[in-house]
């Protein structure tokens, strides 16, 4: 994917436990995240939820070209046109999420508009949710 797309980590971990994940992952395959945000770049609310606000890294970047991927779709919920959804990793070796997901990201980097296909795509998803 990072020859089609500028690959940006945002995760709601602490940097400490994160970049010991993703050290160990780009250590072994080689620089894939041009950026890595973290909890600190979150937006919580009095309840405790947590949201990935795109504004952190969109300064200079067209928010229609803009795709978040998250098991959790309370966490873009403030973006929600630029979300698609994914099963979470539990250590399943039959797990084949990662292989659609590369297989729909391909196809939607053919795209004019990124997020009308992507609220397409997975408007009844959310209204399930």
């Amino acid at each position: 994917m990072k020859e089609r797309y500028e690959l940006i980590v945002y995760t709601a971990a602490e940097p400490d436990y994160a970049n010991s994940v993703l050290d160990c992952i780009e250590n072994k395959f080689g620089k894939y995240f041009a950026y890595r945000l973290y909890s600190n770049h979150c937006v919580s609310t009095v309840g405790k939820c947590i949201f990935k606000c795109l504004n952190f890294f969109t300064k200079g970047r067209d928010i229609r070209n803009v795709v978040i991927v998250d098991n959790t779709v309370r966490n873009y919920a403030l973006s929600l046109r630029n979300g698609i959804p994914i099963k979470a990793f539990h250590g399943d070796d039959q797990d084949q999420e990662l292989v659609y997901l590369a297989k729909y990201m391909r196809a939607l980097s053919e795209e004019k508009r990124i997020t009308e296909k992507i609220e397409k795509d997975f408007s009844e998803y959310l209204i399930e949710q």
